[in-house]
């Protein structure tokens, strides 16, 4: 089915703190704000970013919808923009919501569901 498969592994199987906070820091810039300190960051690791960007950020509506559009920037969307498949996991950081909200293509509850769709018969 498929010949190539990139995965986005932070926090499924690596830990994800640098680039998430990476990703936090470049959509505060994006809107201006200078950022706290990396440490202080940390707390967007696990909670919705919607709650994050809210809670210690201050930024809500239209703000947060661009907010989270640059920190979603090379990951779904980045997907979107290449115009392959992309597929979101449950078992990382990220919620259904958050993923189907940036245009997953599929949803897996668990490895064993990757797996399955992976090992797929195309033909079948």
């Amino acid at each position: 089915m498929f010949q190539t498969i990139l995965f986005d592994l932070d926090g499924t199987i690596t830990d994800p703190g640098i680039g998430i906070t990476n990703s936090v820091m470049y959509a505060l810039k994006k809107q201006g704000i200078e950022a706290p300190p990396r440490e202080e960051l940390y707390a967007f690791i696990g909670p919705p970013l919607r709650v994050s960007f809210e809670k210690f950020c201050g930024i809500t509506g239209e703000a947060f919808d661009r907010a989270l559009h640059d920190y979603r920037d090379n990951d779904i969307l980045g997907a979107k923009g290449a115009g392959v498949f992309s597929g979101g996991v449950l078992w990382g950081y990220g919620s259904r919501e958050e993923l189907l909200g940036a245009g997953a293509d599929r949803i897996f509850e668990s490895p064993a569901d990757l797996g399955e769709f992976l090992l797929q018969d195309p033909e079948a």
